[in-house]
């Protein structure tokens, strides 16, 4: 990703003409980029190898809407991400039991008023978010 700024247009126009060599060039360019970001966020070499191959199938399937709004490197991302993203919210519905549902249900029930919001509070519950979904900003 740091010879975006060298990334021709024409690559990309080329992808969008259906050019496979200008498509192979850009996947080269930016794969090992991407697949870092699915193995980080995915937290297995299998999954993170699937979410990069649906991502850079969506990618290709539609570079036509690709209009040059923000970088072509930010564009891909942004569907890598959103890609893992939904894979992990399908995996975690698929675990979660009746009873976890109707716990969820009872618990909803609570006067979120009388509950107070600290950064202890905050920082506590971000440990309880499932892989994937908490990332180390720094921030606290």
């Amino acid at each position: 990703m740091e010879n975006e700024a060298l990334l021709p247009d024409s690559l990309v126009t080329r992808c969008q003409k259906g050019d496979m060599p200008a498509a192979k060039q850009l996947y080269e360019q930016y794969a090992k980029a991407m697949y870092n970001i699915c193995l980080r966020m995915m937290n297995n070499v299998e999954d993170a190898e699937d979410m990069l191959q649906e991502a850079f199938y969506q990618v290709f399937k539609n570079i036509g809407s690709y209009r040059g709004e923000s970088t072509i490197g930010a564009w891909i991302k942004s569907i890598v991400v959103n890609k893992c993203l939904n894979q992990l919210k399908k995996k975690r519905l698929t675990l979660i039991t009746t009873d976890a549902v109707e716990y969820a249900v009872e618990e909803d029930t609570m006067d979120e008023r009388a509950y107070t919001y600290t950064v202890e509070n905050v920082k506590k519950a971000i440990q309880y978010l499932p892989d994937g979904y908490r990332m180390d900003t720094g921030w606290y």
